[in-house]
């Protein structure tokens, strides 16, 4: 692998021996010397538990020694070196120079051998004195920058290529080579550091943060894996403080790295031609105005939300607009989408037929986020859409995705207790879908479907009264308490700590709204309002559009699911905060299931730059 080749002669030269190149290998083998003579002390006066050689050394320590000493005895007879071996090191110097992988695979091995003999040395505590792990950590780097210091003697050490500003510049050209093996010998360090002084928490979490450090490689290297990666955290069910979890920390992670990929590998932050773009940014920025004004005091009597809830319920807002970009932005093929579309159905899948047989698993796994709207309504949207749709599928898999839709149906209706949030918006899609797929036939049959589609809504109303009537009150005083702020709101959390002063039902307590709408109005005002409609009337443009731009088969299916699937996140939106969690109520920890709509709707956006149609104006 080739790499700037100006840079890299800005920094160690081009090869020109214009020095004597064997007054560099002299000065190359004394320092070596230097160091490896560091340690001696140590070594020398290191006594064994079990000694067999001269009362004070084991055998297998003995042959560590004698190789040591023949190291040390043997580095002078590179001062002894003819001209013709002297220009043979200085042209493999250059060899590992010129190629870059080589290099970095070189340093790589130097700092891993060197930093795993210092970290055992500091983990066991073989008594050894400090002066033998600074030998070794000084050895490691020595070895790792001795074919550029060789580069560099025999070009006249010219001090000129040492400019900070050239050494960043390279630094920058080439992160994606050398982000790694830092990453590794930082790792190193800090086990080496916890294994001789750390406390036994501190240990444990070293072994946690190893695996982060390698799946932060990993996803950097392959980030799509990382969006697929996103449908089993719903599975992992451990919330951090104020319900932090899996699912938002590794959304704000992939972002985070494909914006540092932009910005130093890229050079260039740049957005797919999407006319979702647009609408989410104001969105995003009405919501940081609205945190803004959410810090001034709008109630002498009342106190504010603390500012932890205050960032968490921006954070909300921010990450669900990450994962719509991330899947758009990501995702340049048709296999990804497919793949990320079939593992969510296959893993929703696995926990309706666990509750049915009671393997067990899914109550212990899943609980966090079955009690999400959004789960269950993209779960029967996805598999319905392409069960009916997707031509492409044989009879078998077209009949096993309507078997999921009916049992997940039967789960949210009968198992869940007629839980209205399960199975109310995944019928809302699956109409929609084929209200829109046969919209003619729809316009003619919507007069005589008003009498079903009215009784229907009166009796689930009905069936929860009080808890309607609750509603529409605390809805009334929550819109009154915005009259403080109308454009911008008051701010995330905040009217939460509000409501005591204006009492609901008699009772001068704490309640949240359960409307997605009357919350969003509450924290971002009338032009928060304003843009997340603004938003879902494109989103649903597009899809709209799309529909008969896309070929037949999965894209097709998929389309018609997601404005199926909207309408049905409209719908849920009613019946509570499903779509962007409020941080008292659903919270980050109803992240996990909300994040589904952001993320398939955002899968719109893949389909758009895929199937571009030129004479379309949303």
């Amino acid at each position: 692998m080739q790499y700037n080749t100006p840079l890299r002669n800005k920094i160690v030269g081009p090869l020109k021996i214009n020095s004597d190149a064997g007054t560099v290998i002299t000065i190359a083998v004394a320092i070596t010397c230097l160091i490896l003579l560091l340690a001696a002390p140590s070594l020398f006066t290191y006594t064994s538990d079990e000694p067999t050689i001269l009362k004070k050394y084991s055998l297998g320590y003995t042959v560590g020694l004698v190789i040591y000493c023949l190291i040390v005895i043997a580095l002078p007879s590179f001062l002894f070196l003819n001209r013709h071996r002297v220009k043979y090191i200085v042209k493999k110097s250059q060899e590992i120079l010129t190629d870059l992988e080589s290099y970095t695979r070189y340093i790589s091995l130097c700092l891993f051998v060197f930093l795993t003999l210092f970290l055992l040395s500091r983990t066991y505590t073989w008594n050894y004195d400090s002066l033998l792990q600074v030998s070794l950590l000084m050895q490691g780097v020595w070895l790792a920058i001795l074919p550029a210091f060789i580069r560099w003697g025999v070009n006249n050490w010219p001090l000129k290529y040492l400019s900070i500003t050239q050494i960043l510049e390279w630094l920058f050209d080439n992160i994606n080579i050398w982000i790694g093996p830092v990453v590794v010998a930082t790792a190193l360090l800090l086990s080496a550091r916890l294994g001789y002084k750390g406390s036994a928490r501190e240990q444990k979490m070293v072994f946690m943060l190893l695996p982060a450090i390698a799946g932060f490689l990993f996803l950097w290297r392959y980030p799509l894996i990382g969006i697929i990666a996103l449908v089993f955290t719903i599975a992992i069910p451990q919330n951090g403080p104020s319900g932090l979890n899996a699912t938002p920390a590794l959304v704000a992670f992939l972002f985070g790295l494909w914006i540092v990929e932009m910005i130093f590998i890229h050079r260039k932050v740049t957005f797919v031609s999407s006319v979702t773009t647009k609408p989410l940014i104001v969105l995003i920025v009405v919501a940081c105005l609205s945190f803004g004004f959410g810090q001034l005091r709008w109630y002498t009597f009342a106190q504010l939300a603390p500012l932890g809830a205050q960032l968490g319920g921006l954070a909300i807002y921010i990450l669900s607009a990450a994962a719509f970009v991330l899947v758009g932005h990501r995702i340049k093929d048709l296999y990804w989408l497919q793949l990320l579309v079939w593992t969510f159905i296959a893993v929703g899948a696995f926990y309706m037929v666990d509750t049915i047989i009671s393997l067990g698993i899914a109550p212990r796994y899943y609980y966090a986020v079955v009690n999400g709207s959004l789960f269950w309504t993209w779960l029967i949207t996805l598999a319905f859409s392409q069960a009916v749709f997707n031509n492409k599928l044989s009879s078998r898999w077209r009949a096993v995705l309507m078997g999921i839709v009916l049992l997940t149906f039967y789960i949210a209706y009968v198992e869940r207790e007629d839980w209205k949030s399960g199975w109310v918006p995944p019928l809302v899609s699956m109409a929609a879908i084929m209200g829109i797929r046969y919209w003619q036939l729809s316009l003619l049959a919507a007069p005589f479907a008003l009498t079903p589609i009215s009784y229907l809504i009166s009796k689930t109303i009905a069936g929860d009264s009080y808890s309607w009537g609750t509603r529409v009150d605390a809805w009334i005083i929550v819109i009154e308490i915005t009259k403080a702020s109308p454009i911008f709101g008051l701010g995330f959390a905040n009217y939460n700590w509000f409501t005591p002063l204006f009492p609901i039902r008699g009772y001068a307590v704490r309640f949240n709204s359960h409307s997605q709408y009357v919350d969003i109005f509450a924290q971002t005002g009338i032009l928060g309002f304003i843009a997340f409609i603004y938003l879902f009337i494109v989103i649903g443009w597009l899809a709209w559009e799309l529909r008969n731009r896309v070929p037949e088969g999965f894209p097709r299916a998929y389309v018609y699911g997601a404005l199926g699937g909207l309408v049905a996140t409209l719908v849920a939106a009613a019946l509570g905060d499903w779509v962007l969690p409020f941080f008292y109520n659903i919270g980050l920890s109803g992240f996990r299931a909300s994040v589904w709509s952001w993320i398939f709707l955002g899968g719109l956006v893949v389909l758009e730059q895929l199937y571009k149609d030129p004479k379309a104006v949303p």
